[in-house]
């Protein structure tokens, strides 16, 4: 049995769900080994993760195929105790105070100077050519883009995972995503803009029924010209 995810290869949050995944009991084998270590196989084509055992051997569940990478990590342990608080050092000394400087004489105060006679008022300059019609108003290039789909599902499990980008030379003002059906259990983990201000990621996750989910989702968002 094995359980295929729809996540981007570069997010460290693959190794949090396939250690949530194996708690829950989808585990199989000695999953993770002796030394507290899980091993997987990443898909090159499309980032789907799924745990293997190498104690089984050439076998579809002891190892990769050359479609895929092998990936492994450990599992955590408790926190250790807070360590004892050392001693206070001692106080050093305090150093001896300089000697003040001696304090220079105050100078006498300056005259006033005569207020100047006020300048005549200058003659008015020629009227500047009118400027450029300005652009414009609004958003140019504005528009609404809906975003592809993605969605993988287990027997017990299904993820809608997309990440979209504006046409090209457009960035994203706003996204949103919409979810129908039986909502029960499903849950949103990021709607956001990419970092780079040119396209809009969505993920959400929830129950599915026998490898179909009983909920649909749909994303979209707004772009415009830089």
């Amino acid at each position: 049995m094995h359980l295929t995810v729809r996540l981007t290869r570069t997010r460290v949050a693959v190794a949090t769900v396939l250690v949530g995944l194996v708690c829950a009991g989808l585990a199989y084998a000695a999953i993770p080994d002796g030394n507290g270590v899980f091993t997987a196989c990443a898909s090159r084509a499309n980032g789907s993760v799924r745990l293997i055992d190498p104690s089984l051997g050439d076998t579809r569940l002891g190892s990769c195929s050359n479609a895929e990478e092998q990936i492994s990590w450990n599992e955590g342990g408790p926190q250790g105790p807070v360590g004892d608080k050392g001693p206070t050092g001692d106080k050093g000394a305090t150093g001896d105070k300089g000697l003040a400087g001696d304090k220079g004489p105050k100078g006498d105060p300056g005259d006033k100077g005569l207020t100047g006679d006020k300048g005549q008022t200058g003659d008015k300059g020629p009227t500047g050519d009118q400027g450029p019609v300005g652009g414009a108003g609004g958003l140019a290039g504005y528009e609404v883009v809906t975003m592809g789909y993605s969605t993988g599902c287990s027997a017990s499990h299904c993820s809608y995972n997309v990440e979209d980008f504006c046409p090209a030379g457009k960035k994203v003002l706003g996204g949103g995503l919409q979810l129908s059906g039986d909502l029960t259990g499903v849950r949103v983990t990021e709607n956001h803009p990419r970092p780079d201000g040119d396209g809009w990621r969505i993920v959400a996750d929830g129950p599915a029924a026998g490898f179909v989910p009983p909920w649909s989702a749909s994303g979209w968002m707004t772009c415009a010209n830089a």
